[in-house]
């Protein structure tokens, strides 16, 4: 549970996110204008390869956590 009192906020709840990660590249088709160069249209993107889970790290996590309310319960629990 967070301490909320200013300044401090401490965050230890679990999160899980990548691990080791690898860096892609796609060529984007559809472009407009048709004639966009080459380099304009290379798209990079870092793509999960693993993931951990453990007390969330500010260093490079955003850890702000609100927990589920009933709306975010309704949309995980779909079957559709």
């Amino acid at each position: 549970i967070p301490d909320w009192r200013f300044p401090y906020k401490i965050s230890i709840h679990p999160v899980c996110m990548h691990d080791q990660k690898i860096l892609r590249k796609v060529r984007l088709r559809h472009c407009d204008p048709p004639d966009t160069d080459d380099d304009v249209r290379i798209y990079e993107y870092y793509d999960a390869i693993t993931c951990s889970c453990g007390v969330c790290n500010s260093s490079d996590t955003f850890c702000d956590w609100k927990g589920h309310s009933s709306s975010q319960k309704t949309l995980h629990n779909r079957d559709d």
